[in-house]
C-alpha cells in the first residue's frame, strides 16, 4: 500500500439545491477543509478513465471519517470534480 503523508489541505465542494419562489433551482455550495495527500494518476487509471471521457489530473487521499460525499474539490487554487471514491485498507 502507498504510504502518503495528510500534508496538505484540500477544500471539498458539496451544492445543494433549494427552490426559490418562483420555483428556480438555486445552488449552495458548503465547503470543508480537510487535510491530504496527492498523488499522481497511474498509466493504467488514466487510460480507463479517458476510455469513458475522464481525463483525470491528480489523485487525493483523504481520511474517510472527513469524506462527506462531496462532488467537487478546489486544490491547489485549481477546481476539480470527484468521479472515484474508495475505502482504503488503512483509513
Amino acid at each position: 500500500m502507498l504510504k502518503i503523508g495528510l500534508n496538505n489541505q484540500i477544500t471539498l465542494i458539496s451544492t445543494e439545491y433549494t427552490e426559490d419562489e418562483y420555483g428556480n433551482q438555486e445552488p449552495t455550495e458548503t465547503s470543508t477543509i480537510v487535510y491530504c495527500g496527492a498523488f499522481s494518476i497511474q498509466s493504467q487509471e488514466y487510460y480507463n478513465a479517458n476510455q469513458i471521457g475522464l481525463k483525470p489530473t491528480i489523485g487525493v487521499y483523504v481520511n474517510t471519517a472527513e469524506y462527506g460525499g462531496q462532488t467537487q474539490a478546489t486544490y491547489n487554487s485549481a477546481k476539480y470534480n470527484i468521479y472515484r471514491v474508495y475505502d482504503r485498507q488503512d483509513g
